[in-house]
């Protein structure tokens, strides 16, 4: 992925602002700029140094460390079709549940929140 160009991610038709984190990501870990191996065996700390990356919020650190991982430990909380469908089917309510509300939800499912 470090050695591939925007032309070459083009084709993904994800924006070019994301194009270019991701590359940077890549080239830095390439680099050994960004080593992101001894973090591994400590799922929050790596979630927060991915969290830590210009640009990238809660889902794309969450999506991030369950695609890296294969553990769904986090959920995409800032999935606005998730909180809405959270919203609907547990509060009865319209709209998006609130974050922290979405967070306190599924943690009642311990293992299994993700």
């Amino acid at each position: 992925l470090a050695r591939l160009s925007v032309a070459d991610l083009t084709p993904l038709k994800i924006t070019f602002i994301r194009m270019g984190r991701l590359l940077d990501l890549a080239r830095a870990v390439a680099d050994s700029a960004l080593e992101l191996e001894p973090l591994a065996a400590e799922p929050d700390a790596l979630y927060g140094r991915i969290l830590a990356l210009n640009g990238v919020g809660h889902w794309t650190a969450s999506w991030a460390l369950i695609r890296a991982s294969g553990q769904f430990r986090y959920f995409g909380r800032a999935d606005v079709a998730l909180r809405a469908a959270a919203n609907q089917h547990f509060a009865g309510l319209p709209g998006r549940m609130d974050g922290d509300v979405l967070d306190a939800l599924f943690a009642r499912f311990g293992a299994q929140a993700g």
